[in-house]
């Protein structure tokens, strides 16, 4: 365990090292039950760098992989519907303005595409449209940061397709 976290901090930027400390603090206090359920030492490893390299990414720091050496895979995603309930927003961060859109007084919305894995956090998070002046990067920092209720399909939380609009208002 304090292997892989070393591993991630090793790979971290280092103006981002505090964010992913600070970051995975939480991380952990929330996760680790599940992976102190783990029946030996290697899966109790590989159960944590998972959920490291999952949550680094979303940070967006160094990505560990699969916690065996390999590279993060794309998720494979359901879609909401036949039997597939949809993930619900938990805890959210409202986005902050650029400067650039502020003098501007540019308002509008951002469209997000994204995959709310079966923990609960947002994955391959990608702008579907796009409203310029730094916002698109301020509503994908503000979205990483956002935990949900996993969408569930027979009683077990899966990997689901989401699509979040982000707003931007001067008030």
């Amino acid at each position: 365990m304090v292997a892989a976290y070393k591993q991630t901090i090793a790979h971290t930027p280092v103006e981002q090292e505090a964010l992913v400390r600070r970051e995975h603090l939480q991380w952990f206090k929330q996760y680790a039950r599940t992976c102190d359920a783990a029946q030996s030492d290697d899966d109790r490893k590989g159960c944590i760098a998972r959920f490291l390299g999952d949550h680094t990414r979303d940070l967006g720091g160094s990505v560990l992989g699969d916690g065996a050496g390999q590279p993060a895979e794309t998720l494979k995603a359901y879609r909401v519907g036949q039997g597939v309930s949809p993930p619900v927003v938990i805890s959210k961060v409202e986005p902050a303005y650029s400067d650039q859109a502020r003098n501007a007084k540019l308002q509008g919305n951002v469209l997000l595409q994204l995959v709310v894995d079966e923990h609960g956090l947002p994955q391959q998070i990608s702008v579907a449209r796009s409203l310029g002046m730094g916002l698109d990067e301020k509503a994908v920092e503000a979205v990483r940061r956002w935990r949900f209720r996993p969408g569930m399909k027979d009683g077990h939380p899966v990997a689901v397709q989401a699509t979040i609009e982000v707003n931007f208002r001067l008030l």
